[in-house]
């Protein structure tokens, strides 16, 4: 089945790819990692740098409303043969 979002083209947006803090709990290996993908010697634990703002004012937010909360991240950066691959059952 082919989703309406797969004819969206992905381009690179040129924004910095930087490390996850350590401040976020992360799964390890990320699903991506665990299914072959091949990140071509780049970390799989990098986001661009206004994803990794807006998850720190998550964050933030959640500790000042809701102490007993964190965020934990299981996926981040894949590599671009992971968007091309697509299963028949998606």
């Amino acid at each position: 089945m082919v989703r309406p979002y797969h004819a969206i083209p992905i381009v690179e947006c040129g924004e910095p790819l930087i490390p996850i803090p350590d401040r976020f709990a992360r799964v390890d290996p990320p699903p991506y990692w665990s299914l072959g993908a091949d990140y071509a010697g780049r970390s799989p634990f990098m986001l661009r740098s206004g994803v990794v703002s807006a998850l720190i004012a998550a964050e933030d937010y959640l500790i000042e409303h809701y102490p007993q909360y964190r965020l934990q991240i299981f996926d981040a950066y894949r590599p671009l043969s992971a968007y091309q691959r697509r299963s028949p059952a998606l």
